[in-house]
């Protein structure tokens, strides 16, 4: 009871609107949406799609993996 919520997520806090700039939040669990776009209903930002969190969890990993496992990186 009255305990900070925290974000459970690999990428809380790091991923943002490409739009607007505004950060992505979790919406109805399993996806994440531009935070300003679901405040405004789009009004202020068009960027209104949800897109599945393990989705966009699994690609920038991926990347990040491929990224990291290069020579200068090691």
């Amino acid at each position: 009871m009255g305990a900070a919520r925290h974000n459970l997520t690999i990428l809380g806090g790091l991923l943002y609107c490409g739009e607007c700039g505004s950060k992505m939040t979790r919406v109805g669990g399993d996806y994440l949406r531009c935070s300003l776009a679901a405040e405004t209903g789009g009004s202020a930002c068009s960027h209104t799609p949800c897109y599945p969190r393990r989705t966009v969890e699994g690609r920038v990993l991926g990347v990040l993996g491929n990224e990291l496992m290069q020579t200068p990186a090691i």
